[in-house]
């Protein structure tokens, strides 16, 4: 069966319109991820990181505001952590606030980073603080299991 000089204009055209629209959703997804500006920020765990990846959330109050870079040993602590991270220019972040591990207790088992604290009064941290970190509700739980423990057997020792 052959074909028609219109048909084969108006199977040209939307070759050309689909191409285009393909083309322009991919330059304005493009666009948009290099136009997007970050702030670099660290902090330091001393507490087990599993479950916490390159890519996982960052959050302020819930809200998702950026994400974890990279995770490395410290080197002049080697029991801590030092974990990079970024946000969303704009994102308020205080020379009080505090990085808390959140979740791991999931199916998954992954992690990310709560920001929390802080007052509107209290000074911004500059790109590429340290950020403060606390411990971990999960760990706080676990520790004073440990405490229980540790003294149960203490008392066991001493009757």
């Amino acid at each position: 069966m052959d074909t028609t000089k219109g048909e084969r204009i108006r199977l040209g055209i939307f070759v050309l319109l689909m191409s285009l629209l393909v083309l322009g959703t991919a330059a304005f997804l493009i666009g948009k991820k290099i136009t997007e500006k970050y702030t670099p920020y660290k902090t330091r765990f001393t507490e087990s990181v599993d479950g916490l990846n390159p890519g996982a959330k960052v959050k302020l109050n819930g809200i998702v505001v950026g994400q974890v870079t990279a995770l490395e040993v410290d080197e002049e602590d080697l029991t801590a952590v030092i974990v990079k991270f970024e946000v969303a220019a704009g994102t308020p972040v205080k020379t009080t606030m505090n990085a808390n591990l959140i979740g791991g207790i999931s199916l998954t088992g992954l992690k990310s980073i709560e920001l929390s604290g802080g007052a509107p009064s209290d000074p911004n941290a500059k790109k590429g603080d340290f950020i403060n970190s606390s411990v971990s509700g999960l760990k706080q739980i676990t520790g004073q299991a440990e405490n229980i423990a540790e003294k149960n057997s203490a008392r066991n020792m001493t009757v």
